[in-house]
């Protein structure tokens, strides 16, 4: 007989069908709670772009493209007009113009510029005029144009002030007062050729005259000029006669500046007047020189000469240096040097007159 059971559906009581459904739908809500965190953990993936539009970027950049092309011809254009008209203006200014000589210019282009000195300067007329008995009184008017602004510097008020103190104090000064600036007495700046450049002037009785290594005839010719006249004799050969005064006006006469970097000294004391303040002015010389001229042929003899060659541009000059021709140190460079030769031979490249070195 069959069981009873297999006829009858068992039937599960309220309460369990209760806790069942409550099971089920915590166990949904966990489920739900840890999907949604997982799709907020992993970020949207980026969209790739897609044919349309970079398409309509391509096209975008190439118009911008066209369009810059286009605005930098059009102001090419415009630059090109207004050059021909500048051109054009300019050709009816040179129709107008006369015509240079370019034989003239070719002629001077072929020589150097040495003799070239800038076109504007201070009128005769327009220089200041000085009391007879002032320093001022005593330059020369080629010079005055140049130096003319050294004279309102406070150095110069100071070295006038030093020269009236030694004469209120009976000190001898060398040379005398009229021959204070002889070297540019007798070499105007126009004409300077050479440059010699000395340290003080001699400091004993009737030497100094204004002119570096100079001594005035009946002198006996200092030792420093002895060695000078040995190297011309050495240099030039049997042409040059070695002379029997120290007198050196003849090389000044013909562009030869005689300077020395200080322009007077205490008698006996040698370099004296170191700190008097003439090393400002004929600072302002060479520089002047400089400026003014081309070609000029720079003569530095010992360390303190050669501490000018500062203010020369010798893209513009010749500068030869040797030792000082003095007996302590002509044997270390001067004899030898050749510089007289030299500096004839600088002359005639520049198409200029050599020097004459026979006194």
């Amino acid at each position: 007989m069959a069981s009873l059971t297999s006829y009858f559906k068992i039937v599960p009581s309220p309460a369990k069908v209760a806790a069942e459904e409550k099971q089920q739908k915590a166990t949904a809500a966990a489920a739900g709670s840890k999907m949604s965190n997982a799709t907020e953990a992993v970020p949207p993936s980026p969209s790739k772009p897609t044919a349309a539009s970079r398409k309509r970027k391509a096209e975008q950049t190439e118009a911008e493209v066209k369009e810059q092309v286009e605005g930098a011809l059009a102001a090419a254009a415009v630059n090109a007009e207004l050059s021909a008209q500048a051109d054009e203006a300019a050709a009816a200014v040179s129709d107008a113009a006369p015509v240079p000589d370019t034989s003239a210019v070719a002629a001077a282009s072929s020589s150097s510029a040495a003799s070239s000195t800038p076109a504007k300067k201070a009128r005769l007329e327009d220089l200041p005029k000085y009391p007879p008995d002032s320093l001022e009184s005593l330059l020369p008017p080629s010079w005055l144009r140049v130096l003319l602004p050294e004279l309102s510097k406070p150095y110069w008020s100071k070295l006038k002030a030093f020269l009236q103190a030694q004469a209120q104090a009976n000190v001898t000064v060398f040379p005398q007062r009229a021959h204070i600036f002889r070297a540019l007495d007798l070499c105007p700046l126009e004409k300077v050729k050479v440059v010699i450049l000395g340290q003080d002037p001699y400091h004993d009785v009737g030497q100094a005259e204004g002119l570096s290594f100079s001594v005035p005839h009946g002198m006996a010719i200092p030792s420093s000029l002895r060695n000078i006249y040995k190297e011309l004799s050495n240099d030039l050969g049997p042409s040059f006669k070695r002379p029997t005064h120290g007198h050196l006006s003849k090389w000044a006469e013909q562009g030869v500046l005689l300077l020395n970097t200080g322009l007077t000294v205490k008698a006996h004391a040698a370099n004296s007047h170191k700190a008097a303040g003439w090393h400002y002015f004929t600072d302002a010389i060479i520089k002047a020189i400089n400026k003014e001229r081309r070609g000029v042929v720079f003569l530095l003899w010992g360390k303190h000469a050669q501490d000018k060659a500062k203010l020369i541009d010798p893209s513009w000059h010749h500068i030869l240096m040797s030792a000082h021709p003095s007996g302590l140190s002509a044997n270390r460079g001067f004899f030898g040097c050749r510089h007289f030769s030299k500096t004839n031979a600088l002359l005639k490249k520049d198409g200029q007159e050599p020097i004459d070195w026979q006194v």
